[in-house]
């Protein structure tokens, strides 16, 4: 008995395929080359980085805030923020990588073959854009 490949129905950036069905692997692969990072983050939220990137989101609204406010940030909350943000990046990327049903989750991808609502939603969508 030949063993069947499953079918993931992805019509977000990236796809490959203009119908939206991909293979498991085709899918690990885009959501990898596009998505790694922001995947980590999402999944992320609340969890084992949440002390990590406390003070950096803290200090990113304060510095937002100032900036809509038109009031200069001092370049010690620049330097703040920059240390700050590094130790939330190591930590996400010391994570381990997103599986396929955490991708799917993150990129709204389903599984099985594409329906034809589906299809229609990629091509009004590409249309727009074009």
């Amino acid at each position: 008995m030949k063993k069947t490949e499953k079918i993931i129905c992805f019509t977000g950036f990236g796809a490959k395929n203009k119908d939206g069905n991909h293979t498991e692997k085709e899918f690990i692969s885009i959501m990898d080359k596009d998505y790694k990072k922001t995947c980590k983050r999402f999944r992320d939220k609340n969890k084992k980085c949440k002390n990590a990137c406390k003070p950096y989101k803290k200090l990113e609204k304060k510095m937002i805030n100032k900036f809509l406010k038109n009031i200069k940030s001092s370049d010690i909350e620049k330097k703040l923020l920059i240390k700050a943000s590094n130790k939330c990046n190591k930590c996400i990327n010391n994570t381990k990588k997103c599986n396929t049903k955490e991708y799917m989750k993150y990129s709204g991808a389903i599984n099985g073959k594409c329906q034809n609502s589906q299809k229609n939603i990629l091509d009004k969508v590409g249309s727009i854009i074009k």
